[in-house]
């Protein structure tokens, strides 16, 4: 399954080759994990301040949508390099960060309500912590001011189809893929929907057709658990072939 984020990390990770790397010797175990900590704190205090007061005025009300950036919902270090109290810190900090912007983007949305940004990164938050009914309320008030927006279409279908409800993300990946026809994801989300339901011959003419879009799409279908029961067939061993 794939959404607008999911697309954005594929671009993002594809541009950057870094790793985090820890020592090998034992000495340096405590003090390590004492800068990744500190690193930790620091990236927190960082984002959660962009989040709070980075935003430049510069319409509706003096709210820039565009400039605000949605924090990970989780702290981007090895927790497990972390004894317990400090993870315990690490993780609630985290989550004051994702709470912090959830407020944010509600008070965003009540001051100018056809905010399209601001709702996208405010269903991502719910999305990411596995909150989807809350996710899926705010897609249904923002498809109210953007009717036929495919990025918010396709975002609901995923949402639908982390339900379970297939037969409606279905529909939503349906008319996404109407509004705009070169979105690979819908296409490639219409292909994981079919072939959760069990329907190999729409599951395969889907994904076919997202292959020709973007043939980066082999790599996502590889590593793809929707497409598990296709594993042994020699059809999805075929379009994913040359990867």
């Amino acid at each position: 399954m794939s959404s607008i984020y999911d697309a954005l990390k594929r671009v993002q990770d594809a541009g950057s080759g870094a790793q985090l790397s820890t020592p090998g010797q034992s000495s340096k175990i405590t003090r390590s994990v004492l800068w990744i900590v500190i690193a930790a704190v620091a990236v927190s205090s960082a984002i959660t301040a962009a989040v709070l007061y980075g935003i430049m005025p510069k319409h509706n009300d003096g709210i820039q949508v565009e400039s605000l950036k949605v924090p990970s919902s989780t702290v981007q270090v090895d927790l497990k390099q972390i004894h317990s109290p400090q993870k315990n810190a690490a993780i609630k900090q985290a989550d004051v960060e994702v709470q912090s912007a959830i407020s944010r983007y509600t008070e965003i949305l009540e001051k100018t309500p056809d905010q399209m940004d601001a709702y996208i990164k405010l269903a991502k938050l719910y999305y990411d912590r596995r909150d989807y009914d809350q996710a899926q309320q705010i897609y249904t008030r923002a498809l109210r001011y953007f009717k036929n927006d495919a990025r918010l279409l396709n975002n609901m279908g995923s949402v639908l189809i982390a339900k379970g409800e297939l037969g409606s993300a279905i529909e939503h990946f349906m008319r996404a893929h109407k509004v705009s026809k070169e979105f690979v994801e819908p296409v490639y989300n219409l292909a994981c929907a079919y072939a959760r339901q069990g329907d190999e011959s729409k599951a395969l003419h889907y994904l076919k057709s997202a292959i020709e879009l973007n043939a980066q799409v082999k790599l996502w279908a590889a590593d793809d658990p929707d497409f598990s029961l296709l594993h042994n067939n020699s059809a999805f061993d075929e379009l994913t072939a040359g990867r």
